[in-house]
């Protein structure tokens, strides 16, 4: 099948002979923006060196293989509910909890609920996560993390260990009956870990 994009341009070109060069530039702009919005995936390269195309829906292919062979990649309808950690929930860690509330709340709309040396916080949005802001009066005091929901935080905690990540505080059961964890990554990023309410 022919590329469109390739007859477009060439449809493009010849109307052009017509008319002045910075006009020519101005419709050859106008077509690469056109072709960036008609192409909607984005090229990377994986660890190993294999090129894959990453596409807006989460999927992705190997670019360098047959098409039969390349099929997108899907999520896995057989992951039962016991084995799906979504992330649930940011902390973003501050020394001045009101400065950093006030920081964040004027400039995106968010609404804080102060609670002590945090302020939970709604962003006022049905998609992506809500969070709160934490001022813990002593070291780290900068610092962004996420939660990921899981069912048995003990459990998940010696997989992270075993993995080579390692445990450091937690698990901690929380007013509102969940519990929660810290570890580091084995690139020493700090996560959060979460249970479910009522685990």
């Amino acid at each position: 099948m022919a590329n469109p994009q390739k007859f477009i341009f060439c449809g493009m070109f010849n109307m052009l002979s017509k008319v002045t060069i910075m006009n020519k530039l101005i419709c050859m702009l106008a077509f690469l923006a056109i072709a960036s919005l008609c192409d909607a995936q984005k090229k990377a390269v994986t660890k190993t060196g294999e090129e894959v195309i990453l596409f807006d829906n989460g999927t992705w292919k190997f670019a360098n293989k047959n098409d039969s062979a390349t099929a997108p990649v899907k999520n896995n309808p057989e992951i039962s509910e016991s084995t799906k950690h979504p992330v649930m929930h940011f902390e973003i860690g501050c020394k001045d909890i009101r400065k950093t509330t006030e920081f964040y709340t004027s400039l995106f709309n968010w609404t804080p609920t102060n609670a002590g040396i945090a302020s939970y916080i709604n962003t006022n949005s049905p998609e992506g996560i809500q969070g709160h802001l934490t001022s813990l009066g002593h070291e780290p005091n900068n610092y962004v993390t996420v939660y990921i929901q899981v069912e048995n935080i003990e459990e998940q905690l010696k997989k992270i260990e075993k993995a080579g990540g390692q445990k450091i505080i937690g698990p901690i059961r929380l007013p509102t009956g969940e519990k929660f964890a810290w570890f580091k990554d084995i690139d020493g990023n700090i996560i959060g870990l979460l249970t479910k309410p009522g685990i």
